[in-house]
């Protein structure tokens, strides 16, 4: 309704004018003649162009402008991106980092960080393709092997037994001491076992053959098992019958499964077992297999 006294446009139903104050009525007809007067023409107002204000009128809030904010989940995909081989962490730099994108353009401008995304989307998508083909890789390789093992059991056994024993080539501290151990013991057991044989058979001396010595034992018998726990070569040498009653028994580690520091051990008909340096090895060949002797005195006395 526009005001008959200022021309001002105002809600219809109103009674006075919100910019004069003024009755929007029309007022009773004068006595004299009026000559018509034409409404002004309504204020055109630019919506882009700030509000002039009106007199007894407060001012209208303006809001603040507002500087954008980068997305925090954007940030936290890019940095999760170059830990992306590990798979949980790789999956959640791609979920945040397609989450963020949505946020931000649905925040209207008020939020950045697209191509922190964009870039976090990448460095994931990339390493887990190449952790996939890396993981298609190795399980081809496992079947391979798993088939060629099919056809050879025997290799199958024995790379079971090493990753269940160890390299026996590398054995461990412990492992080479278990070996010394049983290498005394059999000589223990070789030692009465003699006395034994040499009462059973007093024409025929000693025994010169180790499986003499075996005789009513299986392959778990006490001598075949420290023997095999031993990684030693064990031989009878010097062995004499009636008249020169004696023997020599020499206990040399086996290189595959010792060090090469460890020492020999030699037993005779005294019963006394004598261990050697590596380093006297050929001197107690020497005497046992050249000068027909027994074990050399030099030697350290084992209990």
């Amino acid at each position: 309704m526009l005001c008959p006294h200022c021309g001002h446009d105002n809600v219809a139903g109103r009674k006075f004018c919100r910019s004069c104050a003024k009755p929007l009525a029309a007022d009773t007809a004068p006595s004299f003649p009026v000559s018509p007067i034409a409404p002004a023409p309504p204020i055109q107002r630019n919506p882009t162009q700030a509000t002039q204000p009106v007199a007894g009128q407060p001012h209208p809030a303006q809001p603040y402008p507002t500087q954008p904010v980068t997305n925090g989940m954007a940030i936290a995909s890019l940095a999760l991106s170059f830990l992306a081989f590990i798979l949980p962490l790789g999956i959640a730099s791609v979920v945040m980092g397609h989450m963020s994108r949505r946020q931000i353009a649905d925040s209207g401008g008020r939020q950045t960080g697209t191509a922190l995304a964009f870039a976090g989307l990448i460095i994931s998508y990339l390493q887990l393709v190449v952790v996939g083909l890396i993981g298609l890789s190795i399980v081809a390789a496992w079947r391979n092997v798993n088939a060629e093992l099919d056809r050879n059991p025997n290799t199958r056994a024995a790379l079971i037994e090493r990753i269940k024993y160890g390299d026996p080539r590398h054995p461990s501290e412990a492992q080479i001491e278990e070996h010394r151990q049983n290498a005394v013991a059999v000589l223990h057991l070789l030692a009465a076992r003699q006395n034994d044989y040499l009462a059973a058979h007093p024409q025929e001396g000693y025994a010169c053959q180790l499986y003499l010595l075996q005789l009513g034992e299986t392959g778990d018998g006490e001598i075949s098992v420290r023997l095999r726990g031993s990684h030693y070569d064990v031989k009878i040498d010097q062995c004499r019958g009636t008249g020169d009653q004696r023997y020599a028994v020499v206990a040399i580690p086996l290189s595959e499964s010792n060090p090469p520091d460890s020492p020999l051990y030699c037993l005779n008909q005294t019963g006394v077992i004598r261990k050697y340096p590596a380093s006297r090895a050929n001197d107690v060949n020497t005497a046992i297999l050249f000068q027909h002797d027994t074990c050399p005195d030099s030697g350290e006395t084992v209990q």
